[in-house]
């Protein structure tokens, strides 16, 4: 979640992106609508005219849903809506521009235009899943193939047909397969990169900066309830102290695994520092306070006989309302702030014990 929120924060690159993929889109429909008035177009045929100028309109609409997808995210992730969203575009690109071209009266200008479907493989390349590259390569395969033939069968030169049909070929599936590539690769290493600046090295569970943007993300849906937990770990200085650092990162390492188990897959679990660790998640009062009270059960078997225990502080706040645009940094740490205050509460109250409490969205609200 961390990486996905990190993509969707370059913000203006992606908005460029968004609009340049629904400028891109409504250029086809630019060109679909010359076509009309073009003698080896669709000119002079009713029905070829009409059916383009219906192709070239639906471009408008498309162009719309592409320029409000979040392309940083269905670039990482190719699941769940985006996922669906992304095909479709895709389908509709091939089977439009192929319905465009079918359109036109001849077949050595469909070979010609045939090169746009290496502008659609640009898009599949980046934004769709590997079956949907497959099928795209394929239809425009066979789409630029069976045009070729066409041509040989209406008079127009083999050679002059192969070298159209191989002109279009090179630029439609060529491009798929450098940008895919090129694409996999890049993402591998800002992969790597992120987990190397987002992640402890140590425990494995996120890091300060990375916990703060993967929080951001679970906190992006208001009107669900949203929670978040502080851990300390009881006495931990007296076990460095006492055992050496090496036991030390053991037992860091050990209850850092149990956090992320206690808090299942969809929350987000962090270390800030030393032996403080956070968890963010979607959760209301009594799931948060069974998680809390799970947490708190002493831990045995870490460092010889001796029983090692956390303190826990939450808050929730259920439903999460609406955060203003740009204060969400601000709203958040007031959150933390609230969690850390339940913390010290439950030291207070003698440690190995937790705390929950609703938030307070004024003071949140005052403070961002």
């Amino acid at each position: 979640m961390h990486a996905r929120h990190a993509l969707q924060s370059a913000g203006g690159r992606e908005t460029t992106v968004r609009y340049g993929i629904a400028a891109l889109t409504l250029m086809f429909g630019v060109l679909g609508a010359v076509s009309m008035f073009t003698p080896d177009g669709s000119a002079g045929s009713p029905p070829r005219m009409i059916a383009m100028a219906i192709i070239a309109t639906s471009t408008v609409p498309f162009a719309v849903l592409v320029s409000q997808m979040s392309l940083a995210t269905a670039w990482w992730s190719k699941t769940g809506r985006l996922r669906g969203m992304n095909n479709s575009f895709a389908i509709y690109a091939d089977v439009g521009l192929a319905s465009a071209l079918a359109t036109f009266q001849s077949p050595v200008l469909v070979l010609a235009a045939s090169s746009l479907f290496g502008v659609v493989g640009g898009y599949v390349a980046n934004f769709v899943h590997l079956r949907i590259v497959i099928v795209h390569m394929v239809f425009s395969t066979t789409t630029i193939v069976t045009t070729a033939a066409f041509a040989v069968a209406q008079g127009v030169g083999v050679a002059t047909a192969g070298y159209l049909a191989l002109v279009a070929l090179t630029s439609a599936n060529g491009l798929v397969l450098l940008l895919r590539n090129y694409s996999l690769s890049f993402k591998r290493a800002l992969q790597i990169q992120l987990d190397y600046t987002t992640t402890d090295p140590l425990t494995g569970v996120l890091n300060r900066r990375g916990f703060t943007a993967a929080m951001a993300g679970v906190a992006a849906r208001p009107g669900r309830p949203f929670a978040v937990v502080m851990i300390d770990i009881d006495h931990y200085k007296s076990i460095n102290d006492r055992y050496g650092h090496a036991v030390g990162d053991a037992v860091l390492t050990r209850l850092a695994q149990r956090i992320r188990s206690t808090a299942g897959p969809d929350a987000v679990v962090g270390r800030l520092g030393g032996d403080e660790f956070a968890i963010a998640a979607q959760l209301g009062h009594d799931a948060l306070e069974r998680m809390a009270r799970r947490l708190s059960v002493p831990a045995s078997g870490l460092v010889g006989g001796r029983i090692v225990t956390m303190s826990v502080g939450a808050v929730c706040v259920d439903p999460l309302p609406p955060i203003p645009r740009g204060e969400a940094d601000s709203f958040l740490a007031e959150y933390l702030n609230q969690a850390d205050t339940a913390l010290l509460s439950a030291k207070h109250a003698g440690r190995n014990t937790y705390v929950v409490v609703t938030a307070d969205t004024e003071q949140a609200s005052e403070t961002a």
